[in-house]
This record gives C-alpha cells, sequence and structure tokens, in this order.
C-alpha cells in the first residue's frame, strides 16, 4: 500500500513548493489470527478436564492478553466470543469481534495412573474401553 501526504516531502529547488511524501505500507500477517471483516478469528487447545470442569485462559488480542472464561461442559469445536476485541471497523463506530474456536486435546502419552484414572472414570460412565 503506498500512502501519499501532500506538500510534506522535500523542499523545491530554487524555493520552489514542497514536494509529496510517500509512504509504502506493508502489512505482515500474524499467525496467530484470522481476518474475517471486523472480526478475527483464533484458537485455544484446552485438556479433557478443563473442558469438562471449565477453566480461564488467556488469549492474545491486539490489545494485550485478555482472560477467557471457558465454561464447564464445553465441546471441542465450539465457538466463544470476546465482543469489541476484533479490528477496527472502516465505516462506523466500534470494533469487530474476537471468535475463538476451543480445541481439546487428547494425550498421546499417559502414564499407569492417568491410565488407571480415565479407566475409572470410563467405569462411572457406564462406557467401554481398550483393557490395554
Amino acid at each position: 500500500i503506498r500512502l501519499r501526504v501532500s506538500s510534506q516531502g522535500e523542499s523545491g529547488i530554487n524555493g520552489g513548493p514542497t514536494g509529496d511524501l510517500y509512504i509504502l505500507i506493508e502489512v505482515r500477517p500474524d499467525m496467530r489470527f484470522q481476518r474475517r471483516d471486523d472480526d478475527l478469528n483464533t484458537s485455544v487447545e484446552i485438556t479433557y478436564p478443563q473442558a469438562a470442569l471449565g477453566c480461564e485462559v488467556k488469549i492474545d488480542t491486539f490489545d494485550g492478553a485478555e482472560v477467557l472464561d471457558i465454561p464447564a461442559g464445553t465441546q471441542p469445536g465450539s465457538k466463544l466470543r470476546i465482543k469489541g476485541r476484533g479490528m477496527p471497523k472502516l465505516r462506523g463506530r466500534g470494533n469487530g469481534d474476537m471468535n475463538i474456536l476451543v480445541r481439546v486435546s487428547v494425550p498421546k502419552n499417559t502414564t499407569a495412573k492417568q491410565r488407571d484414572l480415565i479407566r475409572k472414570l470410563a467405569d462411572e460412565m457406564k462406557v467401554t474401553v481398550k483393557s490395554k
């Protein structure tokens, strides 16, 4: 993007009028966010216990970190929103929203104690799992 600022450049030759100032603007993408109109989209990864029982996590915004309350029973793929933490609206007042996709991570490696606790939970919930 090239921005022109009239009469703010170098002085003219032999006392002539000042020239224009041209500013080149390069916007670098931020891998944490995807923009859709005035809204910003991002994701957060939480564990199964955090999804089941609820938690608070820090979310990066352009204005700094924001605490997001994740309610108990949040399902994988749920979308939460922080109002007014998106991009400034080009034709109007205020900002868009920050939309957060919740991803629930499942551990690939567990300790014997963790496996035992998960089996007990499965028994309590009356669901079948592999024995080993």
